[in-house]
C-alpha cells in the first residue's frame, strides 16, 4: 500500500480490471482502490493509463437470423485524451462494476502499452504522447 493524495489514505492495488462505468463505458486499467487509513471507507478508484473500450463486430455470413453469429475486435481509445496524467482518481459513485479481463482486452491493452513502455525506455521516463486531437476555432 502507498499513501495516496494525503496522510489519511491509502491506495490498495487491483491490478488489470475492466471496469463498468454509469455512462456506460468500459475501461480497462491498472486499477488501485484508495480508502480512509483509519475508517477503511472507499474514497475514490484510481485508473491507472485508462483506456476505453470499443467491440467492432460483423455479422458472419450465412448465420443471419435465428442463429445470427458475430465476429469481432477489440479496439482501445484513451479514455481521458486532453490531459497527460496518467492516474485520473474517480468518484466511486459511478463505477457500477469491476471484472477481470478476458485475454483478448488483456492483449489488446498489453499491444496498446507495448509502444509507450519502449519509448520511455528509449528516451526517458518522462515521454508524453500528444492525444491525436485537432482544435477547430467556429468562425
Amino acid at each position: 500500500m502507498r499513501p495516496f493524495y494525503n496522510i489519511n489514505s491509502y491506495c490498495v492495488t487491483m491490478s488489470i480490471r475492466v471496469v463498468k462505468l454509469k455512462s456506460g463505458e468500459d475501461i480497462v486499467a491498472d486499477v488501485s482502490e484508495v480508502q480512509h487509513k483509519e475508517t477503511g471507507v472507499r474514497q475514490a478508484f484510481v485508473f491507472h493509463r485508462p483506456y476505453k473500450i470499443f467491440i467492432e463486430k460483423e455479422v458472419v455470413p450465412g448465420t443471419e437470423g435465428r442463429n445470427q453469429q458475430y465476429t469481432g475486435r477489440i479496439l482501445l481509445e484513451v479514455w481521458q485524451p486532453l490531459t497527460h496524467d496518467e492516474e485520473i482518481a474517480v468518484n466511486p459513485d459511478w463505477v457500477v462494476s469491476i471484472v477481470e479481463p478476458i485475454m483478448s482486452v488483456m492483449e489488446a491493452y498489453g499491444q496498446t502499452l507495448k509502444p509507450i513502455e519502449e519509448a520511455r525506455a528509449t528516451f526517458g521516463a518522462d515521454v508524453a504522447t500528444e492525444a491525436n486531437v485537432e482544435i477547430v476555432e467556429d468562425k
